[in-house]
């Protein structure tokens, strides 16, 4: 017989089982996406920020938020403009680095990156204007390409690695299971 609270248990049995395959064993909690993606947003600007001050250092040129958000900065018509074209590629491979260390699954690697160049086009319109030139949207392009390809392929290599399992069984415990299987079929019967 079918009751109401086998139901309902076996509903959200179900539940959790497919909670796990979309949000891991933690479940769906919107605080810690919006501490991931803070977190993620922040390492972005600091390796970018990084990387901006070395390149900048060697070709003369001092930091400034403006090679940040200024899509004007950005151009390869003029050989400052090549700085923060260099210093964004160069950037997303470290990035896609920390995507894969702190979001840890393949399947979400494209949405935090797809959010870290929404957010970085966002906060370019509101500091300056919105990027009107072809540079600077084909830079950011590949940079998003380079930093969701390589963050997924070193989530899918660590997904993919052989889990080490106890080789060693206990004979007594595969009996105690047998003794189970026998007297369900005599059940039947």
């Amino acid at each position: 017989t079918v009751t109401v609270s086998t139901v309902i248990h076996t509903y959200f049995t179900m539940f959790r089982i497919n909670q796990g395959q979309f949000y891991g064993m933690e479940g769906f909690s919107p605080s810690t996406i919006i501490k991931k993606i803070i977190l993620l947003q922040i390492i972005f600007y600091l390796m970018a920020s990084l990387f901006l001050g070395l390149i900048g250092t060697i070709g003369g040129i001092g930091y400034s938020f403006q090679l940040l958000f200024d899509s004007t900065k950005l151009s390869f018509g003029f050989g400052e403009g090549y700085i923060p074209i260099v210093s964004f590629t160069l950037s997303s491979f470290p990035c896609a680095y920390m995507v894969s260390w702190i979001i840890k699954r393949a399947k979400k690697c494209l949405d935090y990156v797809s959010t870290i160049y929404i957010l970085h086009l966002f906060l370019c319109w509101i500091n300056n204007h919105f990027p009107s030139n072809w540079d600077w949207w084909i830079v950011n392009f590949c940079s998003f390409l380079i930093m969701a390809v390589l963050s997924e392929y070193l989530c899918i290599r660590k997904e993919m690695k052989v889990i080490k399992l106890d080789h060693n069984i206990n004979l007594d415990d595969l009996s105690s299971d047998d003794d189970l299987n026998n007297s369900d079929l005599d059940d039947n019967d």
